[in-house]
């Protein structure tokens, strides 16, 4: 069973700035789902985790060299 993925949005309400934090999720796929959210948008920041250069675990078909 996957974790569950958490995306936290915080916007100041000050400086209209918004902000996204996206737990739980492996590998590049955060940036995939930041680019989503932050379509036509500009982006002032971005930085990463350690969750995106830790791999995804796959069943061992996937993961095997035989023929």
């Amino acid at each position: 069973m996957s974790k569950p993925v958490e995306v936290e949005v915080v916007i100041d309400p000050k400086t209209r700035e918004v902000s996204f934090e996206v737990k739980g999720m492996i590998g590049t796929g955060c940036t995939d789902l930041t680019n989503a959210l932050t379509q036509g948008k500009q982006v002032l920041e971005q930085s990463t985790t350690c969750e995106y250069y830790e791999t995804q675990d796959r069943p061992d078909y996937i993961n095997s060299n035989e023929e």
